[in-house]
């Protein structure tokens, strides 16, 4: 599965991890496993990892499916921080609007090409992702 997560609770953070090609039921699936740890606390900063070459097999109607299972489910992250890091001009575009689409949610939200922004945005150390990038 290209999708990988883990809430790391002293840190306060879930951070995701995608590569390879990426589909719509997995985004939906891992997200709604993941709001269900109980290490989960809402609150925690969402930094998701999409740097690696990563293939997002999204059209439109996919992009608004993630939107409204997030609308449903908001109350589990309403307090949270969320931040997407993207190379790929692809990517990147889907998950602007991803951000667009989902402007009327309270999730504080933002989307990133560089790491170093996404750690000034979310004011972490985010130098525990030396050890975590190195999963598959």
């Amino acid at each position: 599965m290209p999708i990988l997560y883990t809430i790391i609770p002293d840190q306060k953070i879930a951070y995701i991890k995608a590569w390879g090609k990426v589909v719509v039921d997995e985004i939906m699936i891992e997200g709604a496993r993941m709001f269900a740890e109980t290490e989960w606390e809402n609150g925690f900063n969402i930094l998701c990892d999409y740097r690696e070459k990563t293939d997002f097999n999204l059209r439109n109607e996919d992009v608004e499916k993630v939107v409204d299972q997030d609308n449903k489910h908001e109350h589990l992250f309403d307090k949270s921080k969320l931040a997407i890091v993207a190379k790929s001009d692809l990517v990147f575009g889907l998950s602007r609007m991803w951000e667009m689409l989902s402007l009327d949610s309270n999730l504080t939200k933002m989307v990133f090409r560089d790491i170093n922004d996404t750690e000034s945005w979310l004011g972490l150390d985010l130098s525990f992702l030396d050890s975590m990038n190195r999963l598959p």
